[in-house]
């Protein structure tokens, strides 16, 4: 799959060190700025349109499921991106 393959070229160190540089975790419940970021780039890569619609939908996907094995939510409102 094309998007493990970008995945791996950023260490999730990095993106962890970002989100607590940024502060952008501190009010966020339940999506954290990894999964953010990797629900960005999967909607990028993998959709020709994308909305807080799609990423929603594109977030409750199997395939997605995989690449965010470590933040397990079942669904999310689009209004929550």
């Amino acid at each position: 799959m094309f998007l493990d393959k970008v995945l791996s070229l950023i260490p999730s160190d990095m993106l962890v060190e970002l989100a607590a540089e940024t502060e952008v975790d501190i009010f966020s419940k339940k999506l954290q700025a990894e999964v953010i970021f990797k629900l960005l780039l999967h909607c990028l890569i993998s959709h020709k349109d994308n909305s807080l619609r799609t990423m929603e939908s594109a977030y409750e996907t199997l395939l997605f499921a995989s690449i965010n094995q470590n933040f397990q939510k079942k669904s999310i409102r689009y209004n929550s991106i």
